[in-house]
């Protein structure tokens, strides 16, 4: 029966459990096709889109951004030059030979409401400005994205990835590792 001083068995254990920190500790690497934050989007506020589309669009005399919704157009309209909102203009909205007139809101919004606006796909819209004397179109593409779908769920209830087995067995190895120096104090207390 071979007895192993304090000394020797870390000696004999050091690397396995070198290597099985290493196993845990892994780098993170891309995967999938998540966004990790490289363009920047509005998630909160007026100016979010919970799956709707965005469009912006400037004239001399207009800047206009529409952000469509569930079927719901919001429109801000400021003059280009000064950021200032304008606040009594009358906008309509024009696309496949449909017309809304968008109506002004409390927040010095404007609002227009039409199934066609919930659907997926590109819109060619085309918005005629009042405001007081002068008066302007502008033309642009609305796209609205088809609604996400969720992932699948895996048999396991979260996805079994290597990386996943990887730090399982990594685990293991520490767990056997500690059993094995547990064993080895006990022989040394009660080598003679």
């Amino acid at each position: 029966m071979t007895v192993f001083s304090k000394a020797g068995l870390r000696r004999r254990l050091a690397p396995g459990l070198a290597l099985s920190l290493l196993c845990i500790a892994v780098p993170a690497f891309p995967h999938g096709d998540e966004d990790h934050g490289d363009a920047p989007i509005a998630t909160q506020g007026p100016l979010a889109s919970a799956g709707g589309g965005r469009l912006e669009l400037a004239t001399p005399e207009f800047a206009l951004l529409a952000v469509a919704d569930s079927g719901k157009l919001v429109l801000y309209l400021d003059r280009t030059a000064s950021n200032e909102p304008i606040l009594d203009a009358k906008i309509e909205i024009e696309s496949a030979g449909r017309k809304l007139q968008a109506k002004a809101t409390a927040d010095g919004a404007y609002e227009a409401t039409g199934n066609w606006l919930a659907m997926p796909g590109k819109h060619e819209l085309v918005f005629t400005v009042e405001a007081g004397q002068v008066n302007d179109i502008l033309i642009g593409t609305l796209e609205i994205p088809a609604p996400a779908t969720a992932p699948k769920a895996s048999g396991l209830g979260v996805a079994a990835s290597a990386w996943t087995w990887g730090g399982i067995a990594g685990a293991v190895v520490i767990v056997g590792a500690v059993i094995l120096l547990r064993r080895g104090r006990r022989k040394i207390e009660e080598a003679p």
